[in-house]
């Protein structure tokens, strides 16, 4: 039993140290890159606040032409959803039904920089 246990401690001392005397593949070479690009490329210039109010459905720009009009901003009923203007007085008042869902989201207020000129 001794001489198992010998011959097993040995094997296992060989095996470890051939494994520890194997070294690891070298990296391959690097390839420096001496010539620095000769333009940068210019990024593209911000859209206007005319392009971004054409892109804009029907419904957002007659918004935004109504509130340059009067300083107040409409609110919206379709038969899916209300939209109310965040900070207007008064105050909304939200209907609900008897068991039925009512989902109400808070939008950011709209700074001086949101509204389009």
């Amino acid at each position: 039993m001794r001489r198992i246990a010998s011959a097993g401690a040995l094997t296992l001392a060989l095996t470890l140290g051939a494994c520890a005397g194997q070294q690891p593949p070298a990296p391959p070479p690097l390839n420096l890159v001496t010539e620095a690009p000769s333009q940068p490329e210019a990024a593209p210039a911000p859209p206007t606040a005319a392009q971004l109010l054409a892109q804009q459905p029907c419904e957002v720009q007659a918004a935004i032409k109504e509130h340059q009009q009067d300083s107040k901003w409409p609110v919206y009923k379709t038969p899916e959803l209300v939209l109310y203007p965040y900070g207007e007085d008064p105050e909304p008042i939200v209907d609900c039904q008897p068991l039925r869902t009512t989902d109400i989201e808070h939008s950011p207020a709209p700074t001086r920089t949101d509204v389009i000129k």
